[in-house]
């Protein structure tokens, strides 16, 4: 298995999001696509990161498309997980749900901040950021 694509993941949903860890652990999968349902806004740390240790390096995982992400804590700390676990992986592709208040509009615009500093972290990995305002390579 070298491609996978999960349809209607949430973040905050911690079976889905342990049973994606596994897969990652124990296939060679390439290219990780994933398409958001829901994103519960909080601001409150998130435990399940803590509870997904890898040991060793996977060099297995070269690419990540994200679909519909809503900008949300849980959303980054996913990406902060796959950066600092998945050390070849190179490319980043995230494309922005479409926004329907101007609460998850300012939460979008906070996210690409926080998004900015990974990239930053993580100059390794390109990261691409595809809003209704178009493309930002960060």
């Amino acid at each position: 298995m070298r491609y996978l694509k999960l349809t209607n993941w949430s973040s905050k949903n911690f079976a889905t999001t342990q049973l994606l860890v596994e897969r990652l652990k124990n296939f060679p999968i390439q290219t990780l696509v994933l398409e958001i349902k829901k994103c519960i806004f909080y601001s409150g740390d998130d435990e399940w990161t803590e509870q997904f240790s890898l040991e060793g390096t996977f060099h297995h995982l070269k690419s990540v498309k994200i679909r519909n992400l809503m900008g949300c804590q849980n959303e980054l700390k996913f990406l902060e997980f796959l950066v600092k676990n998945f050390m070849f992986l190179k490319k980043i592709v995230i494309r922005a749900a479409s926004i329907s208040s101007k609460y998850q509009e300012n939460e979008l615009i906070n996210f690409t901040d926080k998004l900015q500093l990974l990239s930053k972290a993580f100059p390794n990995v390109g990261i691409s950021f595809i809003s209704k305002k178009g493309l930002n390579e960060l």
